[in-house]
């Protein structure tokens, strides 16, 4: 997760957890973003001021070039228990 609001993403180095025991895989913003993730659906279905549409912003899974807010999450970690998932968040 992001320890910065409002930050450029230069680089997200996840060869060192990559070779971590009991690491599957490791999943970053860019793969996501190649997958060609959309969106989900706005589950509010309600007009605006006015009876203005509404506004819905882009909400990435993972964050993909910038983070917005402190706590988003940058990369995510798929291991064979949730011990050996940690380890390898924390590299």
């Amino acid at each position: 997760r992001a320890d910065r609001a409002h930050a450029r993403i230069v680089k997200v180095n996840i060869e060192a957890a990559r070779k971590q025991p009991g690491v599957l895989d490791i999943v970053t913003g860019a793969d996501v973003a190649a997958a060609g993730w959309k969106a989900p659906p706005v589950m509010a279905f309600f007009k605006g001021v006015g009876g203005s549409s509404l506004r819905v912003p882009f909400r990435a899974a993972i964050a993909h070039d910038r983070v917005r807010f402190v706590g988003e999450p940058v990369a995510l970690v798929v291991a064979d228990t949730e011990h050996h998932a940690q380890d390898a968040a924390e590299l």
